[in-house]
């Protein structure tokens, strides 16, 4: 590359590869990797939108999981009995067992436990709460980091709320049961975990530890089959970048069943389906969709070429030329470099900071056993994910998990590197354009596992310079005319937040709309967001999330990325509930953790001290 580089407040060498944004809550940025059909990348990613995968969710008996009905049954008209101020001084430690009942005692009544995991979804876990009681839902206990449920014996006997209000407030589900009675003691314990489930998800962990999870949709007559790993960008050392990439190129070259690209291909087009794939710095996914009548042959299809891909040494050699010409391509495009220089300027010398593509020289020089090697270590099953979304009702279950059984179990590989602190650069490629291309970061300071904070995140861009009628947009654009697009995007990866501003604008203006874009940003984060801003930022929000998750390919790809980058399962109807719960107060929150000056990328007739 001819242009010349300069790199504010300190040196630093430029990848030759390139990669987008990862995609904010709405999976709205653009997601690198192999597009075969010239069709656009899925919603996924994140901060991101994208990792070391939690360990399974231990359960034990005596109780089963229990769907959330519409309608929980009223307690029971027996009295609580009645509840000490506080336990007597001989009482016993919770052991996990209980004590055998008093035979003076009266028999007790049942008691109807609402479970409220951690995070909104999934198996009791240490932080969780347990809601014992009726619709208020005040009743609310730590969960010890016991293999334990612990209830509540007084309880309220107001009718308990319905399935869309346990949905709401992110209850997994309920259980009745009676416990042993003893007057003394106003809590229990049992020995016993609760495997719960999600509404509207089906979760279960195939022979090979690959959790295999089913979304049925009403209303498609379409189907979505993935599989994706925590195997992205991210978890590749210094000499192996661009090699998870490169290995979503060869997979398609065929397996043992369809052992040719042309056999993949031209079967992918006889039962009608489209095949496509992408690999982010979280994660890598391939994926069908399809009419569902033809969902097993797709399943099929897709677990043979993927779990069984021969990666052919004559296919290796030729597709190296293919991805060098991707490289070239994106080095073409300004716009696309200037969001690679802008994970540079944030992340560093840190596989974050690196591109997906990975430099040409890799490209050449990456041999087979390599290959064969990086995935081995990283498509371990327990890391990764098997998703169907749409009209499930064709598919044979014996058949989808003999299929998606076809991945070998291995072993975990070792965590990925955390991400760096912040540490503000600024990296602008000069180019003598009419056109500059500038980015900016901010690192909020909130938990990126923290559905509510990313939601309000997601929210919180949205009114910043995620529609026309934001703040961005509005004075940037249509006051100022300072620029042709400008949009800002609210992201996550496992670890670490980020919330980005991109634009493209005339460059003799360039320095005039860096200084407003952050003057609007200190403005936010100082004062807040004005009357109503919120209210319209959540609802358009919202219904973008709404008429995106009409699709079967979203879905797949937004539960994959839930699952695979934080250890998540929501459904759709929880994605949107998380963001229809955000407030004015959750989002004022999260704009009072944006401080300081940004991150700075440039592609255009620029230099750093242009930036400071």
């Amino acid at each position: 590359m001819s242009a010349n580089h300069a790199i504010a407040p300190r040196a630093m060498k430029i990848s030759e590869s390139i990669r987008k944004p990862p995609a904010d809550d709405l999976g709205r940025a653009p997601v690198p990797g192999l597009h075969l059909y010239g069709a656009p990348a899925p919603p996924v990613g994140g901060p991101a939108p994208g990792a070391e995968a939690p360990p399974e969710p231990r359960s034990c008996p005596p109780f089963r999981p229990l769907p959330v009905p519409e309608e929980l049954p009223p307690p029971p008209e027996t009295a609580p009995p009645p509840v000490p101020d506080a336990p007597p001084d001989d009482e016993p430690p919770l052991d996990g067992t209980y004590p055998p009942p008093d035979p003076d005692d009266a028999p007790p009544a049942p008691v109807t436990v609402l479970v409220f995991p951690a995070g909104g979804n999934g198996p009791p876990v240490a932080g969780g709460a347990l809601v014992a009681g009726g619709s208020g839902l005040d009743e609310l206990l730590p969960l010890p980091p016991l293999d334990a449920i612990t209830t509540m014996s007084r309880i309220s006997k107001a009718r308990p709320p319905n399935a869309t209000a346990l949905r709401r407030r992110k209850i997994a589900s309920c259980l009745t049961y009676t416990p042993f009675k003893r007057a003394d003691r106003s809590t229990r314990s049992c020995g016993a975990t609760l495997a719960l489930p999600v509404a509207g998800l089906e979760h279960t962990t195939l022979a090979n530890g690959l959790p295999l999870i089913r979304i049925s949709m009403e209303g498609t007559r379409a189907v979505t089959a993935l599989v994706a790993f925590d195997a992205g960008a991210r978890t590749e050392r210094q000499e192996e970048n661009g090699m998870a990439h490169f290995l979503e190129h060869l997979v398609f070259k065929g397996g043992e069943s369809y052992p040719t690209y042309r056999d993949v291909n031209e079967t992918a087009e006889r039962i009608g389906a489209q095949l496509n794939a992408y690999t982010s710095h979280d994660l890598v996914a391939f994926h069908i969709t399809c009419r569902a009548e033809s969902a097993g042959q797709a399943v099929d299809l897709l677990s043979d070429f993927v779990a069984r891909a021969r990666i052919d040494a004559d296919e290796l050699e030729r597709e190296r030329g293919v991805v060098v010409q991707e490289i070239a391509r994106a080095h073409d495009q300004p716009s696309t470099v200037a969001d690679q220089l802008l994970d540079l300027a944030t992340y560093g010398d840190h596989p974050l900071g690196r591109t997906v593509l990975g430099p040409a020289d890799h490209l050449r020089t990456f041999p087979r056993d390599a290959i064969l090697a990086f995935r081995e270590r990283q498509w371990t099953p327990q890391r990764g994910g098997a998703f169907l979304a749409g009209d499930l009702s064709h598919l044979d279950d014996s058949a989808v998990a003999e299929a998606f059984e076809r991945f070998p179990a291995l072993d975990g590989a070792a965590p990925f590197e955390p991400a760096p602190e912040f540490e503000r650069r600024v990296l602008v490629e000069e180019r003598d354009t009419q056109q500059s291309h500038l980015r900016l970061h901010w690192r909020p300071e909130i938990e990126p596992d923290d559905v509510r904070q990313r939601a309000a995140l997601t929210v919180l861009s949205t009114l910043l310079g995620g529609s026309m009628g934001s703040r961005l947009f509005d004075e940037i654009r249509e006051q100022r005319g300072l620029c042709y697009a400008i949009r800002s995007y609210g992201s996550a990866h496992s670890d670490v937040p980020r919330l980005d501003v991109m634009s493209g604008l005339e460059s003799s203006k360039c320095t005039e709309a860096y200084a407003r874009i952050r003057e609007i940003v200190a403005d936010l984060a100082e004062n807040g967001p004005r009357d109503g801003e919120v209210e319209r930022a959540r609802s358009y929000t919202a219904g973008s999330a709404v008429l995106m998750l009409e699709s079967t390919n979203a879905v797949a790809s937004r539960t994959a990325r839930d699952k695979v980058t934080f250890g998540e399962l929501r459904s759709p109807d929880d994605a949107i509930a998380a963001l229809d719960a955000v407030t004015e107060e959750d989002v004022r929150e999260v704009a009072g953790r944006i401080d300081g000056r940004p991150v700075v990328a440039c592609v255009g007739p620029h230099r750093p001290e242009d930036f400071e």
